[in-house]
């Protein structure tokens, strides 16, 4: 078996996070290989550079106690009120250290890890699970749209779309969404022992999680468009719709000149080795990918914001590397004014016909009130019409941080994923770097109209967080997510045919309307397809259609979804087996295993 050398599974083996036959198949591919040796011990070595920052860390935090309170025990300390405030710091100084010293060597080195079994929770995404493409991420991963659905309403009872008759209301229209992290977020759910929450099973997102074998698009056309059907096997006489993009692929070599400016919170909560010091460390990687062509730059910001380096060329490695390694958290987060600040560097950089991008990491504390969000979002509607992008990654573990930070990407049309580990961050800036930075396409929207000759009724599965009205489909100011390179969206409709379907007699099952703007144009392309003859028999479905609805299957047995059939585990456990593939990375591998690891859980 070959190995990539940029492969996450690479990763994960170097961290220890395999397990079984799949750490055997790896560890024997390593063997036979000294550049995946090498490799597996830089990223070692990455891990032990992460936990010896965290311990550091500490020892800094501990010695500022000690001067603390050596000032106090010179007795004068509390003659003056003006100190009182310096007291209540000193205690909470104090605390801090005391929780983060309960952390032992071991279990900072669980949480760089990010091991499975550990985490209760998760995120994803891409969002970038770049929380990724697979993993995904971030890439474009666009996470895009908070706003993604079917022409119907979503029911409210169980916060998924309904069916719609296809002779009332036969268009449906969503903005791509190609956000990953909702796969993570169940995976660790299930690994931790529980049943993950029904709202954090976004199918879509799961179904995202994993790359599929579209063809490469032909000619200069940004992606291919693929369309297929098959009989669907949790609901005898209903169908499934399959709609693939595949992004072209530009490889690093060839790809443009890239813009990116970091936005890098150092606030005192982001002090743990799952958060800055994780994503020092992620940039590092990063900085061996630059060339000449690229600039850098970073703003952080906390109590103040400033410029940590000034936009820099890409070939300036060390000076890159030096400003990555003096960064530090140790103040209170205020994240709008560095945005602005980021905002500036990026347009006082632009680089035409290249990409240019603000990359916001953070544990989520921006301070910001709901009117600033609105603020934030105008601002960043307004750089991403000036040809200046936003990605969103969240790190740490508090769930109630994702949902404002994907929000927010999504009405930008930006990105987002959550970086949990030093894999994912390595996926998110190393492995999709292309993704990551090369956009191909942008406000890309899918509008369906299903021919009610043929079709009964209709419901999009997943894209669950809104609506979207017919009318919507004609507007010029879309509202889609961006398509980055190599990057694949797949999306599935359940449907239900007529009870007599003449097929070609009755013309297209459906039409396909498929909306987009070049980077850096603000002109609108639409391109048609449809898809004529009948659905094929489920044991004749191409091997990656039948692995969608297997995933599309078990994220409705966690919902508990009203549509989810005659469907069962064992069900989608045989069907994921059987449509594995060759599957070289292991996704598909780890997801038949978290179907057995949910067989074990009450339902």
């Amino acid at each position: 078996m070959n190995i990539n050398l940029d492969d996450p599974i690479l990763t994960a083996f170097a961290l220890e996070e395999l397990s079984g036959g799949e750490k055997e198949a790896i560890e024997k591919a390593v063997a036979a290989s000294p550049e995946a040796q090498a490799r597996a011990e830089e990223i070692r070595t990455f891990a032990r550079l992460v936990r010896s920052e965290f311990r550091l860390d500490l020892q800094r935090a501990a010695e500022k106690r000690l001067s603390i309170l050596s000032l106090l025990q010179q007795g004068n300390l509390w003659s003056d009120w003006r100190w009182v405030s310096l007291a209540a710091a000193a205690l909470l100084a104090i605390a801090a250290v005391i929780a983060a010293v309960t952390l032992s060597p071991g279990r900072s080195s669980e949480v760089l890890a990010d091991k499975e079994s550990k985490a209760a929770r998760r995120e994803r995404v891409v969002q970038m699970e770049v929380d990724s493409t697979p993993p995904e991420l971030l890439a474009s991963n666009a996470a895009p749209s908070s706003a993604p659905a079917a022409a119907a309403p979503v029911d409210r009872q169980s916060g998924e779309n309904p069916f719609a008759p296809a002779a009332s209301n036969p268009v449906s229209t969503f903005p791509v969404q190609s956000g990953t992290a909702a796969y993570a977020k169940v995976r660790r759910s299930i690994s931790s022992g529980s049943r993950p929450p029904k709202d954090a099973v976004q199918i879509d997102q799961m179904i995202n999680y994993f790359s599929y074998d579209y063809p490469q698009p032909e000619g200069d056309r940004p992606f291919s468009v693929n369309v297929d059907a098959a009989t669907c096997p949790w609901k005898p006489g209903n169908q499934l719709v399959r709609i693939g993009l595949k992004g072209r692929e530009i490889p690093n070599e060839n790809r443009g000149p890239s813009n990116l400016v970091f936005l890098l919170d150092v606030s005192g909560s982001m002090q743990s080795a799952d958060r800055l010091p994780l994503i020092k460390s992620a940039m590092r990687l990063l900085v061996d990918r630059l060339t000449e062509n690229d600039r850098v730059a970073i703003v952080v910001y906390a109590g103040a914001s400033g410029v940590a380096l000034p936009s820099t060329r890409g070939n300036r490695k060390e000076e890159i590397v030096r400003a990555i390694e003096e960064l530090k958290a140790d103040a209170l987060a205020d994240g709008v004014e560095g945005i602005e600040l980021a905002y500036r560097i990026a347009a006082d950089n632009f680089t035409n016909g290249g990409v240019n991008r603000v990359i916001v990491a953070t544990d989520g504390e921006l301070n910001v009130g709901l009117a600033s969000d609105r603020e934030l979002v105008q601002l960043a509607n307004k750089k991403a019409r000036a040809g200046v992008s936003l990605t969103m990654l969240r790190v740490g573990n508090d769930p109630a941080k994702h949902v404002p930070m994907q929000k927010i990407a999504a009405r930008v049309g930006g990105s987002y994923a959550h970086v949990r580990s030093l894999q994912s961050g390595r996926n998110v800036l190393l492995q999709q770097i292309n993704a990551t930075l090369a956009t191909i396409a942008k406000d890309v929207e899918i509008e369906v109209v299903f021919n009610p000759a043929r079709v009964s009724s209709y419901r999009l599965i997943g894209y669950d967080n809104g609506g979207r009205r017919n009318e919507d489909s004609t507007r010029d100011a879309l509202d889609g997510g961006d398509i980055a390179a190599g990057h694949t969206v797949t999306a599935l409709y359940q449907i239900v045919p007529n009870a007599i379907d003449a097929g070609a007699a009755r013309g297209d099952l459906l039409r396909l309307k498929l909306h987009h703007k070049q980077p850096g144009g603000s002109e609108r392309v639409t391109t048609e397809h449809s898809l004529h003859g009948e659905a094929v028999g489920w044991a004749q479905a191409p091997a990656d259609f039948r692995f969608v609805a297997a995933v599309a299957q078990f994220g409705m047995i966690l919902r508990d979804s009203p549509h989810k059939g005659n469907g069962t585990l064992a069900n989608v456990l045989d069907a994921a087996q059987e449509s594995k593939g060759a599957d070289s990375a292991g996704y598909r591998a780890g997801f038949v295993e978290l179907v057995r690891q949910a067989q074990t859980l009450p339902f």
